[in-house]
């Protein structure tokens, strides 16, 4: 259990950290590299999206507790959502399926290996 949370810890550290630096889908690429690094765990796919979920939702609450919610509440009002934490919420989503994406495509390319 310990290496699956630190693997999601990875991602979710790794993608809070480049999420700075490059565009918005670099959880497909850290998930991907990192599921190619690490040897296969169990569940695998589930603590790719709890990584992309975290490090996608931590940076976007920081940046937004730093404006005062401006943007996201014009966003918010705009799609007609409720409130503002639903807009962090899609968004962290889209940030765990990109994960979940990347790592899928590993661990598709290990069976390709394999045979």
């Amino acid at each position: 259990m310990s290496k699956e949370i630190l693997y999601s810890g990875l991602i979710a550290a790794t993608a809070y950290v480049i999420s700075y630096y490059t565009t918005w889908w670099s959880p497909y690429i850290i998930a991907l590299l990192l599921t190619l690094i690490i040897q296969p765990i169990t569940r695998v796919k589930l603590f790719a999206f709890i990584g992309g979920f975290v490090g996608f939702i931590i940076p976007t609450l920081c940046l937004d507790i730093q404006n005062d919610f401006i943007l996201s509440t014009k966003i918010a009002a705009i799609f007609k959502l409720p409130h503002v934490f639903f807009l962090h919420l899609i968004s962290s989503i889209i940030g765990g399926c990109l994960s979940l994406l990347g790592a899928s495509m590993a661990t598709s390319i290990q069976k390709v290996k394999q045979k």
